[in-house]
């Protein structure tokens, strides 16, 4: 009886160990909020239906609160209701990419199950201390904000309940996109540590190089989305508060946002140059050999050129040197020609319109200011 408790004892404190081992911190506040959405009954996207249409109704009785009229849906104000739905997506759908990440990058690397399960939890969940921490900083950044201009923010003159309300969203939206803006660099920092430890890198096979292009890319896009949204000169905002928010918020997080895609990324491409510079310096290796002995050849066949018999071995050898050297040079052009980014031309050019798209809508809006 006293074997069969300490054992059962043994085996729980494993569990336990494991338990912790998985583990390591515990998930943020809005790491909860996506698993009560994934387990809610039903497909996802219902979930998030019915998140939205919080979103929207809420906008639009902030709307209500300033004289639109009672129970209708002000277009303008209505998309203010992508803001608070927005972060949300993006967080939800960068874990599920970062998982699967990891799992197209293990072939690079050696990681166990037990490594890849910890690096996978590092990805996809962000800590609830920092998370919180960060939440509080936003608050505090919207409430001085909104603070500093409250007339420019459609504050001044309204109700203490509209006011209520207008800071406590905002407040809660800041604190998501500062968690998501958090845990997106906490990426980028794991990203570029796996990419200096991968002990597999190669060229011909790119896919494990490639892995996390495209959670880098989709990142970048999240960022570079708010930027646009935060950018938008929506009716009523004031030009003198619109231009304030767009130096100070939107165009950094369009840097940001091509950050976030290219210098995780960039450890990668050294590791893919090095490598086809090593794999370059071999193959100018060989052709100098094969010169060498193709040199080697003409002078034998030139000092024997009375006797038949060897120049026809001669020529024979010639022949294969030929093939052997142009092999060789076929080679060096089809390394030269691979790629040393660790991503595809499409993710490229996604991400490279995504930040042209923010310019194009500033430039138009500002000629059809001066001509309509």
């Amino acid at each position: 009886m006293v074997i069969e408790v300490a054992t059962a004892e043994g085996a729980a404190a494993r569990n336990s160990r494991a338990a912790v081992e998985s583990r390591p911190y515990a998930p943020s506040w809005l790491d909860l909020v996506v698993r009560a959405i994934d387990a809610a009954p039903g497909p996802t996207w219902i979930a998030y239906v019915v998140i939205g249409i919080a979103f929207l109704l809420m906008v639009n009785i902030e709307g209500w609160l300033t004289g639109i009229p009672l129970g209708s849906l002000d277009p303008a104000q209505s998309i203010y209701a992508l803001f608070f739905l927005l972060p949300l997506l993006v967080y939800h759908y960068q874990a599920r990419i970062a998982g699967e990440a990891v799992d197209s990058f293990r072939p690079a690397t050696d990681l166990d199950d037990n490594a890849a399960a910890a690096l996978r939890y590092r990805l996809t969940v962000t800590p609830a201390r920092s998370a919180l921490v960060t939440s509080a900083a936003a608050v505090l950044i919207n409430i001085g904000w909104l603070m500093v201009d409250p007339a420019g923010f459609q504050l001044a003159d309204k109700s203490e309940l509209y006011v209520a309300l207008r800071v406590g969203s905002e407040s809660l939206l800041s604190a998501a996109i500062f968690v998501l803006i958090f845990q997106v660099l906490r990426q980028m920092r794991t990203i570029a540590g796996l990419h200096r430890a991968a002990t597999h890198v190669d060229l011909i096979r790119p896919a494990p190089m490639h892995a996390f292009a495209r959670l880098t890319s989709r990142n970048a896009l999240g960022v570079i989305a708010f930027a646009i949204l935060s950018g938008l000169p929506l009716p009523g905002i004031p030009e003198a508060t619109w231009f304030t928010t767009v130096v100070l918020w939107t165009v950094p997080m369009i840097i940001l946002g091509a950050a976030v895609f290219v210098l995780p990324l960039r450890g990668m491409n050294r590791r893919l140059v090095a490598e086809r510079s090593h794999w370059l310096d071999n193959i100018g290796l060989r052709i100098h050999a094969a010169s060498d002995a193709l040199h080697r050849v003409v002078d034998d066949e030139a000092a024997n050129a009375t006797d038949v018999d060897a120049s026809r071995v001669a020529q024979t050898r010639l022949d294969g040197m030929n093939k052997a050297l142009a092999s060789l040079l076929q080679e060096r052009d089809f390394v030269r020609r691979l790629p040393t980014w660790p991503w595809d031309g499409g993710t490229a050019r996604a991400v490279a319109s995504a930040i042209a798209l923010p310019i194009l809508l500033f430039l138009i809006t500002r000629v059809l200011d001066r001509f309509v």
